[in-house]
């Protein structure tokens, strides 16, 4: 966890206290952007599906004022929610990986998100397959396989979600309650094109 005087990541523990701590960076977000997706590395590897404590702290963040959920940590698919018309994917899976024996991970996905500046109104799904060291779109078998687990994991936490089949994808259309409030300020322009920045030579200089 970064500290003051040291860096890394921004860590928090604790259901209650961490909508707390981010409701001010949310609402300095919510100034500058269109829309703010919140992509948390939360809860414990290997896990099946969020737990009811992932469940209600989505809810929390998601009530803040975030546009949508993207999680990841458990290595594994977890089920998604339509939470006020705002979408939460609970675990993303594993995209790439060098070991790819435990349990269910090798069944992965790949989240396409549709959106305008008013929120995101669709989600799909594409199946992959992971070996080690290679990332495949899955096989048909496979495919089905990992539509079916999306569809049902998801169904556990939103009996009313509809997915449908678009080809290589699963696919769910949603509408947020309320559209995302209109930034008050443009960002900071910072690339600029055509133009190439040097690399520090303190940064050229290390191994």
């Amino acid at each position: 966890a970064a500290t003051e005087d040291s860096p890394g990541n921004f860590h928090s523990f604790g259901e209650e206290s961490i909508p707390r701590i981010i409701k001010p960076l949310i609402a300095e977000a919510r100034k500058h952007a269109d829309l703010i997706v919140f992509t948390p590395h939360w809860g414990f590897n290997w896990t099946e599906n969020a737990s009811s404590e992932r469940i209600r702290l989505a809810h929390a963040i998601i009530d803040l004022g975030v546009d949508a959920i993207v999680g990841h940590s458990a290595h594994q698919l977890h089920g998604i929610e339509i939470y006020k018309g705002r979408l939460i994917v609970y675990d993303m899976g594993s995209f790439f990986f060098d070991t790819v024996d435990k349990n269910r991970m090798r069944k992965s996905a790949a989240f396409v998100m549709t959106f305008s500046a008013g929120g995101f109104t669709k989600l799909n799904i594409y199946p992959l397959l992971l070996h080690p060291n290679c990332t495949v779109s899955a096989p048909e078998a496979q495919s089905v396989e990992i539509k079916n687990l999306i569809t049902r994991l998801s169904r556990e936490i939103h009996p009313n979600i509809i997915f449908r089949d678009e080809g290589a994808s699963l696919a769910v259309s949603f509408k947020p309650s309320e559209p995302a409030p209109a930034r008050q300020y443009d960002p900071q322009k910072v690339h600029q094109t055509g133009r190439t920045r040097p690399l520090p030579q303190e940064m050229r200089k290390r191994k």
